[in-house]
């Protein structure tokens, strides 16, 4: 299976951050690794395949390595599962002249103008009375649509255009009277129906809508991706392959994390600013260590440990080049580029960038570089949290991709295989 196709197949059953912790759980099986729990003792050895997953959106998983922890440390690659998109505020549906209306809520900053006059499907997890683990869906019928006005009927629509605003244009028609579901009353009836479940046995829901059209290859000879969710799936599938293609030991640990609620700010239990990532490594610095372990082995660790957060970034746009820096700008098709920000918007550890640079150089990887124009604010990552909240040498980097934050986004196939060759062959080995 190429590369491109395995994505594909991965970002289309991907809808929400619990599909893509669900999709990630059944790689990391395949590659034979064995999942704990937060609620049980650890055990590791040199060479152990391990994960753990945390309510169902975030997830680490790491090869032990053969060397003392304290000694030779964690390389991590750092991503987030989440993405922009709309979430219903309440399951209960207006009703307008017979036609059931979803009220919708915005999560994260998508380009809401893409959302509308789509057709969008529901999925997430319902959490049943009685079970811990939530039921993970993807609906395959149920169909919401948000709907615009007819240029006819709204002069704006022509000079400067439409630009929606989140309270008013965003909710989403459901199904009209007369088409089997138009007399419901509340999503979860729905949703319930849809699943084969007793609409009782649903205590809580957390769902969100998606793009209804699948990912697919797009461009001359395919050499494009487009879809939704691209940031930040491109990033989190280009880690787990990097790390599931391990087999030569290494003195250090190699790891990946996929924290949930980057598009928010990470400020929750399952985000970059939470314990989850700092409470891993500890209690993997216990378990390798057993009666051995002392207080200060998980700082030592951390002292001689590195993360790279990898997150898309923005691509030279053909129709749009005085978007971007006419110097610091990466094309699609030619490699993974590092970033920079003179603001703290990324992390910075230039001596670990240079090595990675030096040694993708001896390998043939390409190698690009991405800053924000100095007139622009620009985005973040998990990079500067990370690297504040634990002090590890964190460095940012990402695919270059158009259309951030748009429901169809683009990246370029090529670059797929360039990221995973750039973990898996440059910074999971560079020597401690």
């Amino acid at each position: 299976m190429s590369d491109t196709t395995g994505f594909l197949n991965f970002l289309n059953a991907a809808p929400t951050a619990y599909h893509a912790v669900q999709e990630t759980r059944k790689l990391l099986t395949a590659a034979g690794f064995v999942e704990l729990s937060e609620k049980e003792s650890w055990t590791s050895a040199p060479g152990a395949r391990q994960f753990v997953v945390r309510a169902g959106k975030t997830i680490a998983a790491w090869i032990t390595g053969a060397g003392p922890l304290n000694m030779h440390g964690l390389a991590i690659v750092g991503a987030h599962t989440d993405s922009p998109s709309l979430k219903p505020r309440t399951t209960a549906l207006k009703k307008s002249r017979g036609v059931s209306v979803l009220t919708t809520g915005v999560y994260g900053s998508p380009i809401l103008q893409s959302w509308l006059d789509r057709d969008l499907g529901v999925a997430g997890a319902v959490f049943l009375k009685g079970k811990a683990e939530p039921f993970v869906f993807k609906s395959e019928r149920l169909r919401l649509r948000t709907s615009g006005l007819a240029i006819h009927l709204d002069k704006s629509l022509r000079d400067p255009g439409l630009k929606p605003n989140p309270q008013k244009h965003m909710d989403c028609l459901v199904a009209a009277d007369g088409d089997g579901v138009g007399g419901a009353d509340d999503l979860k009836t729905l949703i319930a129906a849809e699943i084969g479940i007793d609409e009782k046995d649903i205590s809580a829901m957390d769902v969100s809508l998606f793009d209804a059209m699948d990912a697919t290859c797009v461009g001359e000879n395919g050499g494009m991706i487009s879809g939704a969710r691209l940031d930040n799936l491109f990033s989190c599938y280009s880690a787990i392959r990097a790390l599931c293609d391990e087999a030569e030991a290494t003195e250090h640990t190699r790891a990946i994390v996929l924290f949930d609620a980057e598009e928010i700010g990470s400020r929750t239990s399952l985000g970059a600013q939470s314990t989850f990532l700092s409470q891993v490594i500890t209690r993997l610095c216990m378990a390798v260590g057993g009666e051995e372990y002392q207080g200060d082995d998980t700082y030592r660790t951390l002292a001689c440990s590195r993360l790279l957060s990898l997150d898309m970034a923005h691509g030279l746009h053909p129709l749009h080049p005085e978007a971007t820096d006419d110097v610091v700008v990466p094309e699609l098709n030619k490699g993974c580029a590092l970033k920079y920000s003179h603001r703290g918007h990324y992390a910075d550890a230039p001596a670990l960038a240079g090595r990675i640079k030096d040694m993708a150089g001896l390998l043939d990887i390409p190698v690009q570089s991405f800053s924000y124009r100095n007139d622009l604010g620009g985005g973040t990552s998990i990079g500067p949290i990370v690297a504040a909240e634990m002090g590890i040498a964190t460095i940012d980097a990402g695919a270059p991709m158009l259309a951030m934050h748009s429901i169809r986004e683009l990246a370029g196939c090529d670059d797929l295989g360039h990221t995973i060759a750039l973990l898996r062959d440059v910074f999971f080995r560079l020597p401690h």
